[in-house]
């Protein structure tokens, strides 16, 4: 049990991680503050969020979550960014930031039972969502309908062309 008062801080983390569909660890050291913040504001709006917490306390809910798989990489300044809503938007998000921010690190990830490295984590982030996945299925459903439908109107359009060479040639 944690002494004093970082038993509220461990609690909260470990609902966080528990209700994360995917988290990721990343190396922040060299950012500055706004810089930070403006990461985090893009993370929310995604259905995301960046958590900073003391790597002693991150082992612990690590541990009451089944994410210990991540505490080797929990050495120096970390930070969690945990995704909610869909297991890749978190990492698209930071890979994004990342590229303009190149002292933003990632260290590792996990998610669906499965500890990712640095490019397990990459992986993830380029891997279409469920808008995309919905709008490609649709795609193919529609097309399939299409298809149908024009074999279905072709088949009319031949026999009356038929019947129209019958009847020249009668």
């Amino acid at each position: 049990m944690v002494a004093g008062n970082k038993f509220p801080i461990v609690e909260e983390f470990t609902t966080m991680l528990g209700q994360s569909k995917s988290a990721v660890v990343a190396e922040y050291q060299g950012l500055t503050h706004k810089q930070l913040q403006v990461l985090r504001k893009s993370l929310k709006a995604s259905g995301a969020e960046m958590k900073i917490v003391k790597n002693t306390l991150a082992r612990r809910a690590c541990q009451e979550t089944g994410m210990d798989v991540l505490t080797p990489e929990l050495t120096g300044p970390l930070a969690f960014i945990l995704s909610y809503e869909e297991v890749n938007v978190g990492p698209k998000v930071m890979l994004e930031f990342a590229r303009k921010h190149p002292k933003l690190k990632v260290r590792g990830g996990y998610t669906e039972g499965t500890r990712l490295d640095a490019n397990g984590v990459k992986e993830l982030a380029t891997m279409a969502g469920k808008p995309e996945l919905r709008a490609q299925f649709l795609r193919i459903l529609q097309g399939v309908q299409t298809n149908f439908l024009t074999t279905l109107e072709a088949v009319p359009k031949e026999f009356l062309q038929t019947l129209s060479a019958k009847g020249d040639q009668a």
